[in-house]
């Protein structure tokens, strides 16, 4: 896959941090046991590995991820294996980037929020990316779902490291970016894709995100 926090146009290393130390500040695990932020971090890290383009190595990359962490993939290996490169990445650009009469499922905050691209969400998003030091690359969307997922897969994996009775910068940025973003949009955006997908593998990214939807507002952490 490409980078994890890149849509179809952007560049590889779109999230990084700042300081080079991800774990020097102390955090709080918020509601999560000591085990949990990590788990919940790398299903994150993975959906936001799953919205980007399609290339050579993609599938390759799916069946180590089928046969470690993500068994639920294995499902969909077979329809990939006998599918043209060409034709998944034609089918994530019709859900995500430039469909026909319309994107379907714009992997976009502000566009589920608000409906549109960009605005003001972007700059209360760059503040919060600024608070815990990660560094989007020039020309990223800030709310881009996939960057999103990253950042708050970065603060979970923070909190998982450090003390559970220490409130960190991390824990309150990754509260934000819960309650006041990605569970104000992600169980449209998976219902749309779920339902619009024509592929098994993206019907099942919806079903995914949907189930993640209902963990995250069950969690406690917002």
């Amino acid at each position: 896959m490409n980078d994890p926090c890149e849509p179809a146009c952007g560049g590889p290393g779109a999230l990084r941090h700042g300081s080079g130390d991800p774990h020097g500040e102390p955090s709080g695990h918020g509601s999560f046991g000591c085990q949990e932020p990590r788990l919940l971090a790398a299903e994150l890290s993975l959906l936001a590995h799953l919205l980007s383009q399609p290339v050579a190595e993609s599938l390759e990359a799916l069946e180590e991820e089928a046969l470690t962490s993500a068994p639920w993939l294995a499902d969909v290996l077979p329809e990939l294996r006998q599918l043209p490169l060409d034709a998944w990445q034609g089918e994530h650009t019709r859900l995500f980037v430039n469909g026909f009469p319309k994107t379907i499922c714009p992997p976009f905050v502000s566009f589920w929020r608000h409906g549109q691209w960009g605005g003001p969400l972007e700059g209360v998003l760059f503040q919060l990316y600024q608070r815990i030091g990660l560094e989007v690359a020039e020309g990223q969307p800030l709310d881009y779902l996939g960057v999103l997922l990253q950042a708050s897969s970065y603060c979970l994996e923070v909190m998982a490291s450090k003390p559970v009775d220490v409130v960190s910068p991390e824990s309150e940025v990754l509260t934000h970016l819960l309650r006041d973003h990605l569970l104000l949009c992600l169980p449209e955006f998976a219902a749309a894709l779920r339902q619009s997908a024509g592929l098994i593998f993206y019907r099942t990214l919806g079903e995914r995100f949907e189930r993640l939807a209902v963990r995250l507002a069950a969690g406690g952490v917002t």
